[in-house]
């Protein structure tokens, strides 16, 4: 294969044509083929017809003309580069994955969003409870926070934070790994799932042909691939020490974790 880009836009440049994709062509389409926010000097329309812009009409047609004629002049131009037939049985197999689709666990992409968000709660009540701030999420906040203890930094990002925990202590330290813990946890995965699941239980379309340069199919969609890993690294796990003491403090503090969370820290706090 030739590895060439995948907008039309990219090959029309590589192969270097005459009748290149026009570059208005992206505002021509948000004018005519989006819904426009009613306004008094549009009359309160919420699409654009062909009359309300006869110009910018007349520039769209010859926009989707061009186009066409790209196409042709890519065509011509690849003629001597006929695709082989063993990449198109890559090809046809690519898409009979994608028509026959994956089939996914809903159960287990909801209570994976379930449990995400009762972490979340009680790991944010905690960062409440300890620092006082109004939004222990806000980077500012945060710092103002650290500098009330003598601790001055410039960045809070992982990296930061993780070189930050050898040399503190107390409350600051607790902080600093809520923050770490408030940006390990991620399900938008399994949430693109649930948005992307059809009602035969499966998700279809998954891969896009030649969608990697080097790789061949890309991941579209849900990136399911991501999430189905014969081997997850450990730092995406918390330490059985890390669940223990979440346990400890709750039951310090009276407060009941949900049922989810805690049966999951207890598990994992009892694989030391």
């Amino acid at each position: 294969m030739l590895a060439l880009p995948l907008s039309l836009d990219g090959v029309g440049e590589v192969l270097n044509i005459q009748r290149k994709k026009l570059k208005e062509g992206a505002d021509l389409l948000r004018y005519f083929s989006m819904p426009c926010k009613p306004t008094k000097a549009n009359g309160g329309r919420t699409r654009n017809r062909p009359w309300d812009a006869p110009e910018k009409w007349q520039r769209f047609k010859e926009y989707c003309i061009r186009d066409v004629d790209a196409e042709r002049e890519i065509r011509q131009k690849l003629r001597n580069y006929p695709i082989p037939e063993s990449e198109m049985e890559l090809y046809r197999l690519d898409q009979e994955i994608n028509d026959r689709g994956v089939m996914v666990d809903l159960v287990l992409a909801a209570q994976a969003v379930k449990c995400d968000r009762a972490f979340k709660t009680h790991t944010t009540a905690r960062a409440y409870e300890l620092t006082g701030l109004s939004n222990p999420n806000s980077i500012a906040q945060v710092k103002g926070w650290l500098e009330g203890r003598d601790v001055v930094v410039e960045s809070l990002d992982k990296k930061a934070v993780k070189n930050m925990l050898p040399q503190t202590d107390g409350e600051v330290r607790e902080m600093l790994e809520l923050r770490l813990l408030l940006g390990k946890t991620s399900v938008k995965k399994y949430e693109a799932i649930q948005r992307s699941v059809c009602s035969d239980g499966r998700v279809h379309g998954l891969l896009q042909f030649y969608g990697a340069n080097r790789t061949g199919s890309a991941d579209a969609g849900s990136t399911l691939s991501a999430i189905l890993q014969a081997s997850v690294p450990d730092k995406y796990y918390l330490s059985p020490k890390a669940c223990l003491g979440i346990l400890r403090r709750a039951s310090a503090r009276g407060k009941e974790l949900p049922e989810i969370l805690r049966l999951a820290l207890e598990r994992q706090a009892a694989s030391a």
